[in-house]
């Protein structure tokens, strides 16, 4: 039996000094060798890159933290930066980590066994029976062939919050089985103001942000339908670990590792 590969992957536009609280804590409480870090930094304003240089680079090093700078995006669409994610990823799980959340010890540890457990069973993780206390309801985890299989977030619901929504429900309808956390990694998030949830987005409340998305794209969420054209998504130039310049999607055979 294949033993899975895990990436805790956090996407952060200008949310460094949370990142500052929660990262390293993941890191020492997800130590195994299949669990992996992937942080990409959506064209931050802040001092994110110099953090990163200063704190990480040992774990960029050891090639336990894959580091992707995306240097041109105008706003922050957080379906786009998770599903650049997605393409850069080269492990067989994938799990979005938000900047101000805290894992949990045994978090990677704990998705390993199930994904192990369930070999045979095409399953995801989510917070299905609810959106728990704090900011965490984005800690979705699928395999990295089912995510593309399912064509990524929805890139047409570039605002905050119902990309993951939209995820969910198609993964559902698509068969996939929703398989809940345990209770010990409900763990909230850093508080902080709701404007911060949607910061460079362009949009001035997170009201603001889920209006425009029922506007645009109501009728589609949860259909079951890709959202988006066949392969195009995840698309970025990007810098990894600052010493190389690709494109995403990857081309055959080529890896980020």
């Amino acid at each position: 039996m294949n033993c899975p590969t895990i990436t805790l992957s956090t996407c952060c536009r200008n949310r460094t000094e949370h990142l500052k609280q929660t990262f390293l804590k993941n890191l020492e409480d997800n130590p195994q060798d299949y669990v992996r870090f992937l942080l990409l930094n959506y064209n931050s304003q802040d001092d994110l890159d110099d953090w990163v240089r200063s704190e990480l680079s040992d774990h960029v090093e050891s090639g336990r933290l894959l580091y992707v700078h995306e240097k041109t995006a105008e706003r922050f669409k957080h379906a786009h930066a998770r599903n650049v994610a997605v393409r850069a990823c080269n492990t067989d799980v994938i799990c979005n980590v938000d900047a101000d959340n805290f894992t949990g010890t045994g978090f990677g540890e704990w998705l390993y066994q199930m994904y192990l457990d369930a070999a045979d069973r095409p399953v995801f993780t989510a917070w299905h029976r609810g959106c728990p206390a704090g900011d965490i309801f984005g800690r979705i985890s699928f395999r990295v062939r089912h995510l593309i299989a399912l064509g990524g977030y929805s890139e047409e619901l570039n605002q905050w919050g119902v990309e993951d929504w939209d995820v969910i429900k198609r993964a559902e309808r698509a068969g996939l089985e929703c398989i809940d956390y345990p209770n010990k990694f409900e763990i909230p998030a850093i508080p902080h103001e709701g404007t911060t949830r949607i910061y460079g987005t362009g949009y001035g409340t997170p009201l603001e942000s889920l209006e425009a998305s029922a506007k645009m794209q109501m009728a589609k969420f949860g259909t079951g339908q890709s959202p988006n054209a066949k392969g195009a998504w995840g698309r970025a130039t990007v810098e990894v670990n600052w010493d190389r310049t690709v494109d995403l999607p990857l081309t055959a055979g080529e890896t980020l590792s």
